[in-house]
């Protein structure tokens, strides 16, 4: 892992750690399985409310539906070469 990899995997988790400020929902949920593809709908549907959240990208819809914005957050957290280097991924 490179060292502005390692960075961004820094800011990711401290990211994510923001995810005990607020409560995931079943309502939450059930909105997220709407906006995945169905393969990964059924996939995640399958595992159930519970399981999900634990998954990166479940609290991250929860997040930033609630005004914590990865892209600011990261913004703030990376040197600009690590920020340059994480919006331009696919």
């Amino acid at each position: 892992m490179t060292a502005i990899e390692l960075e961004i995997e820094r800011a990711a988790l401290a990211y994510h750690a923001q995810r005990t400020a607020i409560e995931l929902t079943a309502t939450d949920y059930a909105e997220w399985l709407l906006t995945l593809p169905p393969g990964q709908h059924n996939y995640y549907a399958q595992q159930g409310f519970e399981a999900c959240c634990a998954v990166a990208a479940f609290q991250r819809y929860c997040l930033e539906w609630r005004g914590f914005s990865m892209r600011d957050y990261f913004v703030k957290c990376l040197s600009y070469e690590a920020f340059r280097f994480w919006s331009t991924r696919p």
